[in-house]
Parts: C-alpha cells; structure tokens; sequence
C-alpha cells in the first residue's frame, strides 16, 4: 500500500507521474485487472526478491517513500538517456 508521505512527495514532482505509472503498470503480473484487488502493482514475490537484493536479509524490508522517489527518478534518467 502506497503511504501518504509517499503520496505527497510524488504530487509534488508532477515530472514523476507518467514514471511512477508507467513503472507500476511494468512490474505488475500480466492480467492484474482479473484479480483482486483491481489495482496494478507488483507481485510479492518479486517485491521480496528485489528487497531481498536491495537490503539483504530475508526480504521483510520495506523500502523507504526516500528510495522509491530515488528510483522512479532513476528510472526517468535511464529512460531519458535511452531513448534520446
């Protein structure tokens, strides 16, 4: 579930938006909207495997709303460098 800090550090950077979407749509499993709930997002397992690579342990860690804001922009920056 998406935290409201998380929430209020993504309105505030509207050149995030289309990344944050286009990134939840990307990792969401094939057929997302035949299951509940009806919303895209990722598979646990997948989310436990990249928290597992990313903070080690078991894969209990949840990132923080500061590591998601880094990544979504990451992903923009690769994105940008790709395809111009």
């Amino acid at each position: 579930m998406i935290s409201r800090k998380l929430l209020v550090s993504l309105l505030v950077r509207p050149q995030l938006w289309s990344v944050a979407l286009r990134q939840a749509l990307r990792l969401s499993p094939d057929g997302w909207w035949k299951m509940t709930p009806f919303t895209p997002g990722p598979d646990s397992s997948l989310l436990e495997m990249r928290s597992i690579i990313a903070y080690g342990g078991d894969g209990s860690a949840i990132p923080s709303d500061k590591d998601i804001i880094i990544y979504l922009q990451w992903c923009r920056d690769v994105s940008k460098h790709i395809w111009n």
